[in-house]
């Protein structure tokens, strides 16, 4: 068994190109800020959104080279989820 109420973020397409699809009705009705960090650890984007029940399409920075990335949602309350995606375009 899990750790019970264990929510995993889900993200897609992964790889993805120029945008990144994800799940945020964890935190639906909620602001969040949403922080997408280099493998090494370096924060490449950063944005506040309000999290709905659907699936939110956010696009990604064109800068960004292929690679490994973590994705994190922050809640204003509660904690944060990681979750790693790669980039190929």
């Amino acid at each position: 068994q899990g750790s019970g109420g264990e929510f995993n973020l889900q993200v897609y397409p992964n790889p993805a190109s120029d945008q990144l699809t994800v799940d945020l009705s964890l935190w639906a009705e909620q602001q969040v800020k949403i922080r997408v960090y280099d493998a090494r650890g370096r924060l490449m984007q950063e944005q506040q959104v309000y999290a709905e029940y659907a699936p939110q399409a956010f696009l990604l920075p064109a800068n960004l080279a292929d690679g490994l990335y973590f994705l994190e949602v922050q809640p204003a309350e509660g904690r944060r989820q990681t979750t790693r995606f790669a980039v190929q375009r």
